[in-house]
């Protein structure tokens, strides 16, 4: 399966260069990890982000929760 992979790989019709164009496996290879990281990356910095949110807003609603017990008394 991967030879059929890599042979339907092998070129690729590129109109703005002017027909087809051998494109080397490897090169495809590379550049397919290197856009996997990059997802990755991206990912986790999502991840992260929520992470931060979340703890903000865990945060405020104690301040709130605790403002809200001190009128109460």
């Amino acid at each position: 399966m991967k030879s059929q992979e890599q042979k339907a790989l092998s070129t690729i019709s590129l109109p703005s260069l002017g027909g087809r164009r051998r494109v080397h496996n490897d090169g495809l290879l590379m550049l397919d990890n290197h856009y996997n990281l990059k997802e990755t990356e991206q990912k986790y910095s999502i991840m992260e982000n929520r992470l931060k949110r979340l703890q903000e807003e865990e945060a405020r609603a104690e301040r709130n929760q605790r403002a809200a017990e001190k009128k109460a008394q």
